[in-house]
């Protein structure tokens, strides 16, 4: 009894013992990984020599060995932390390779080329870029015949010492703020003779902002939402595009960097302002570049903080690698019209049932919209192409005439929208080529017989035929009218008034638009592409701008003028003096009228109050027949209730060219008080209050600094 007692203290003791042990054994084996961050300080010597010395560094590493990749059945050369290794090349181009080893045995290792000629370096090339992502960042990828290492000096601090690298790897340097930098490259080989270039790169602090609709092309200095596990070392956002070929040519797209080791589910999203309109389209199409083949790539919706639709989720496959591929993803039986959505998460890769982390593969994803992949034709005014929508067709394609939307290619004056529809007119084509648009129903000409629409042309001084119709007949006659389109190679707005040509009963349901129409030559079809956008009914009013800063740019006004009864006029126009700091394509212009009360002026109330805790400062840019004068700029609360009216007075010296004049009300207001309205006075004087003389001004570019 004496001895079955002790055994079961030994076996309880033992028991204990092997308990403990599992549990140390277990927390250990959580601490244990590879060495990370392996790097090494390269020395190539100028003597030709072919000495290169390498001192490797990594995180958690005890050792290193060190391959210098010239003989075969080599035995690495050991190192300890810190340690440098010599080695004797001779003239060639061989793999340099360092393993680091760890504690627990597990290595990681870095491979460089190292090239080895006593020939003058050549041809060198600095391959600068600036990141996508952030303004002031470069990458410096320098190129050079027989360079061994490249010594670069990025220019930003005086007695710089050069960061140094060798023939095939790039360097990554971000500076503190925009400007001009003189980025200076030095190539060195193994012997004495080196060469060197510099470049100036200028860098623009821009930041980039969030997407607020579909579609999202990343044209626009627009981004998504974020990334995520950004912890993991997960990366995103927009870059110039990789691969400009097959289905996507547009210029920037979105890079994600599903990080080694990241989260299995990591991915990208983006939470808009508002919820997405499901009664427009329950399809969404995102364009998307893979290095593998046979991913699956998920999209899901959700309302962001929840309270709206559940969460629903597409799963496509990815068939192709390494080229742009469409996928749609059809949510129409997932979701009712009247759910809230307001984001939207693409996962590359997704597999829940085997949950691989991430692997370090680059994704590229662009043109996420709304709808399917293939346009839809439109059903009614406005067509603005910007929702996957095309028009019915052109003609006559049987002889090469093509039309098919299209990134805008020239996103400047007039029209800035990202998507809009390219005419080819193809050579041999008949003169009477056109493009055209049948809507399912009869559109109404009741309210107004205007039609505008926007056209860019490689040709000027081209008649441009608008004429509408019933198809099939048994409606109103067919009827057009000719514009001459006076500018090339610009935006150009024509607005056709078929007031008196029609009858409002009349049913017309198809518009035809011939560009360069000539039924008295009939010349054939030249290659001329033109392009067209922002197809409507009736002359589009500006809107009154909402925020700062205001433009004019995006068909948006002023809330008004005073003394209009007394002929004082505003309203936004071409810019008439696009030189020195305003070379925007539309301003505001101000019509001081003669006779009109000395204090007229022009104004804007804005439907929240202006946030003045970060800044008291305002800036326009004015346009005077008149130098000399006073401007004032006046802040104030519509109704009363805010804080006191409060003013600065600026003269303004120069005449006949845009000046920029700044406010600056630090000291007059208080951060807290409420203000939602400012005026502006040209030509202000309370003491001598001249009347109006019919001066005309222009005003530009209103910001809050």
């Amino acid at each position: 009894m004496k001895i079955i007692k002790q055994l079961s203290v030994l076996f309880l003791v033992i028991n204990l013992f092997n308990a403990c042990t599992k549990k140390e054994t277990s927390y250990a084996l959580q601490e244990i990984s590879a060495p990370t961050a392996v790097s090494a300080e390269f020395n190539i010597a100028q003597d030709e020599s072919g000495e290169v010395s390498v001192t490797p560094s990594a995180v958690g590493a005890s050792a290193f060995e060190v391959y210098f990749g010239d003989v075969e059945n080599e035995t690495p050369t050991p190192l300890a932390l810190g340690e440098t290794a010599v080695h004797v090349y001779a003239e060639g181009e061989f793999t340099l390779r360092v393993v680091a080893v760890g504690l627990s045995g597990l290595t990681s290792e870095l491979s460089r080329i190292v090239t080895i000629s006593f020939a003058a370096p050549t041809d060198l090339e600095t391959g600068i870029s600036v990141s996508a992502t952030n303004p002031l960042e470069i990458t410096v990828t320098p190129t050079a015949t027989n360079a061994t290492v490249f010594d670069i000096y990025y220019g930003d601090v005086e007695n710089e010492e050069p960061t140094t690298i060798m023939a095939g790897e790039s360097a990554v340097h971000v500076y503190a703020q925009a400007g001009d930098y003189t980025v200076r490259v030095v190539a060195r080989g193994a012997g004495a003779a080196s060469i060197e270039a510099s470049e100036v790169v200028t860098l623009e602090d821009s930041t980039l902002t969030l997407a607020e609709s579909f579609p999202i092309d990343f044209e626009s200095n627009e981004t998504l939402s974020g990334v995520f596990e950004e912890g993991d070392g997960v990366t995103g956002g927009p870059i110039a595009n990789p691969d400009v070929s097959g289905i996507n040519t547009s210029a920037t797209v979105f890079e994600f960097n599903k990080a080694a080791g990241a989260a299995w589910y990591s991915g990208l999203f983006h939470i808009f302002p508002q919820d997405i309109d499901l009664n427009a389209s329950q399809e969404f199409t995102i364009k998307i570049w893979s290095p593998k083949a046979g991913i699956n790539v998920r999209f899901q919706l959700e309302k962001e903080g929840g309270g709206g639709g559940p969460t629903v989720t597409v799963d496509q496959t990815l068939a192709t690698a390494n080229e742009w591929v469409s996928l749609t993803y059809d949510f129409s039986s997932l979701v009712n019209v009247g759910d809230a959505y307001d984001k939207f998460v693409i996962f590359p890769d997704f597999d829940d049932v085997g949950q691989p982390a991430g692997d370090g593969s680059v994704y590229y994803v662009d043109d996420v919209i709304q709808g399917s992949g293939s346009p839809e034709v439109a059903t009614s005014f406005p067509i603005s192409f910007e929702m996957n929508e095309t028009l019915s067709g052109v003609f006559e394609d049987s002889q090469g005439v093509t039309g098919a939307p299209v990134a805008n290619p020239d996103q400047s004056g007039i029209n800035v929208s990202s998507t809009v529809f390219e005419f080819n007119k193809a050579a041999g084509a008949a003169w009477y080529s056109g493009l055209f648009q049948i809507f399912p129903a009869d559109y109404d000409i009741s309210t107004t017989q205007q039609f505008t629409f926007k056209i860019w042309s490689p040709k000027a001084g081209i008649n441009v035929r608008f004429q509408i119709e019933k198809e099939g007949g048994g409606g109103g006659p067919t009827v057009f009218i000719d514009q001459t389109l006076a500018t090339a190679n610009e935006w150009v707005s024509l607005t056709y008034d078929f007031s008196g040509l029609v009858n409002v009963a009349d049913a017309y349901d198809k518009f035809v638009i011939f560009p360069d129409f000539d039924d008295v030559g009939q010349p054939a079809g030249d290659g001329s592409v033109y392009y067209v956008d922002d197809i409507q009914q009736g002359v589009p009013p500006p809107t009154v701008a909402t925020s700062f800063p205001i433009g004019f740019e995006m068909n948006e006004t002023l809330t008004g003028v005073f003394e209009d009864s007394q002929g004082v006029t505003g309203v936004p126009i071409a810019n008439p003096d696009q030189t020195g700091i305003n070379t925007s394509a539309t301003v505001f212009e101000f019509n001081k009228a003669a006779g009109a009360a000395w204090y007229s002026g022009m104004f804007q109330i804005f439907p929240a109050d202006m946030d003045i805790s970060t800044s008291q400062s305002f800036t326009i840019k004015i346009w005077s027949p008149k130098a000399g004068i006073n401007v004032r700029f006046q802040i104030e609360k519509e109704g009363g209730g805010g804080g006191p009216t409060v003013f600065i007075d600026q003269t303004l010296a120069t005449e006949n060219e845009w000046v920029s004049l700044t406010y600056d009300f630090s000291g007059l207001v208080n951060a807290a008080d409420a203000y939602d309205k400012f005026v502006i006075f040209p030509e202000f004087d309370d003491v001598g209050q001249p009347a109006g003389d019919g001066s005309i001004y222009y005003i530009d570019d209103i910001t809050q600094d």
